[in-house]
């Protein structure tokens, strides 16, 4: 008979140890790899999004669609404009344009908004890759 603490199956507490490697790992990323992780969440959450709508699971799909709106406000609210105003601009409005395909994605329970802000995240992440690879001299994966 094996031993697992009280009220922890041995799935929670492998569960539990993924989550506290996570987090160390976000902890610990200098600020461009923290960009490029929420990059790839919003991304994942978009394509969670995808397949919940395809299963038909209408509760999953919105809790996926709010994760990837939360970054995306989260990307609008740490815009500097007194480093590139122009290039805020043009961030911001992509931003908001991909929160409003989200929000037609979820109000219309149509998977064609999810792919175009997958596909837009995609092209933003690789750009924001190659430039944290030229800061920093490490590839990413």
């Amino acid at each position: 008979m094996s031993y697992t603490p009280s009220g922890y199956s041995g799935s929670n507490i492998a569960g539990g140890a993924i989550n506290r490697y996570k987090s160390i790992g976000v902890e610990t990323a200098d600020p461009g790899r923290l960009l490029l992780m929420l990059y790839d969440a919003a991304i994942g959450n978009c394509r969670k999004a995808v397949i919940h709508l395809e299963k038909g699971d209408m509760a999953g799909k919105g809790v996926s669609i709010g994760k990837a709106q939360a970054i995306l406000n989260e990307f609008i609210a740490t815009l500097d404009y007194n480093v590139s105003p122009d290039l805020c601009a043009n961030l911001e409005a992509l931003y908001y344009f991909m929160i409003d395909q989200l929000t037609q994605a979820n109000m219309n329970k149509s998977t064609e908004p999810l792919h175009i802000v997958i596909k837009l995240l995609k092209g933003l992440r690789e750009a924001w890759g190659e430039a944290v690879d030229k800061t920093s001299g490490i590839s990413t994966p």
